[in-house]
């Protein structure tokens, strides 16, 4: 139902077609086969990441986005340009501790901020630890400033 609605989004804005995929295979196929401007990734595809999906759209410079469900946690990724002067995507870490879903993050001051199923959370990003997590549940966007 997710995809429909996003296919239909995707339609109501303009697009010319969309096309899905439900594993890594069938995604790298279409990549073979078809252009692309834009891809929407879901982490999980039948119980495979999209990690090696990823990295062929980002070594054909296609921009992408991970979208995910609920549950998942965070994960932190970098984008680099190879030598050859395509990008390649490297996971740096995963962590189930900041499931924010569809609240933006905050770094301020070299922590991550944010909620962790509607509890507030502060992670280092260096890592993925939680620093603390505290709070009454809230289910709206934080900010910080040092001004």
């Amino acid at each position: 139902m997710v995809l429909m609605n996003i296919e239909d989004t995707l339609a109501d804005l303009g697009s010319d077609a969309v096309s899905s995929a439900a594993t890594v295979d069938r995604a790298l196929t279409l990549l073979d086969a078809e252009r692309f401007d834009l891809a929407i990734l879901d982490v999980n595809l039948d119980g495979q990441t999209s990690y090696l999906v990823a990295d062929a759209l980002a070594s054909r410079s296609i921009p992408f986005v991970f979208s995910t469900g609920y549950g998942v946690g965070s994960t932190l990724f970098r984008v680099a340009t190879r030598d050859d002067g395509a990008l390649e995507a490297k996971v740096l870490w995963e962590s189930p501790r900041l499931k924010s879903k569809f609240v933006n993050m905050l770094l301020h001051e070299g922590f991550v901020y944010g909620l962790d199923d509607g509890v507030f959370v502060c992670l280092d990003p260096k890592n993925g630890e939680r620093k603390w997590k505290a709070g009454r549940s809230c289910r709206s966007s934080a900010s910080a400033s040092s001004h």
